[in-house]
């Protein structure tokens, strides 16, 4: 062997993904983005050049590149998708819950108090506000992951309803 492929296959290791709590900040969910994304765009274009050049084994750096190409990509796309899905799911709900809204009758002035501030008040306005972070999440998404990302149901939520008002927007 010429050279070594250690420090490449370090970095493509499923330890070695970065990890992200369900309830993530934006701010947190911009970190792991670009970390995934440089391993799928920059990371791995120098990785890829370096076992290009002839430093390292021919028959190494195939191997390495079958990996780093192939099952890790699918890794990170996995863990991409799992995102994007969390998300969509709570945007479903924020849906579904805002259309309920909608429907509310302006003079049913019960009902609009019973959502808002009923016995399931606090749970409705957190669904909303949820449903709002999961929109601003999937818009961040989508400018890192733009092959990936289907972002008309954020776009839909966001033009359906303002979740502080219940006005359609």
């Amino acid at each position: 062997m010429i050279g070594n492929t250690d420090d490449i296959l370090a970095r493509y290791q499923a330890n070695a993904l970065p990890s992200l709590a369900d309830d993530a900040s934006t701010e947190q969910l911009t970190t792991w983005a670009e970390a995934l994304q440089l391993l799928r765009g920059e990371q791995l274009q120098a990785d890829l050049e370096v076992l290009d050049s002839r430093t390292v084994g021919p028959q190494d750096a195939n191997r390495v590149k079958r990996w780093i190409t192939g099952n890790f990509q699918q890794q990170i796309n996995d863990r991409i998708s799992g995102q994007i899905n969390a998300r969509q799911s709570t945007l479903r709900d924020a849906h579904m819950l805002a259309e309920m809204v909608l429907d509310i009758s302006d003079d049913d002035r019960m009902r609009i108090y019973n959502f808002a501030h009923g016995e399931n008040g606090d749970d409705n306005q957190n669904r909303l506000a949820a449903g709002v972070r999961a929109n601003e999440q999937m818009t961040l998404l989508a400018n890192y992951f733009p092959d990936t990302t289907d972002t008309s149901l954020a776009r839909q939520l966001h033009y359906s309803v303002d979740p502080y008002t219940s006005r359609q927007c």
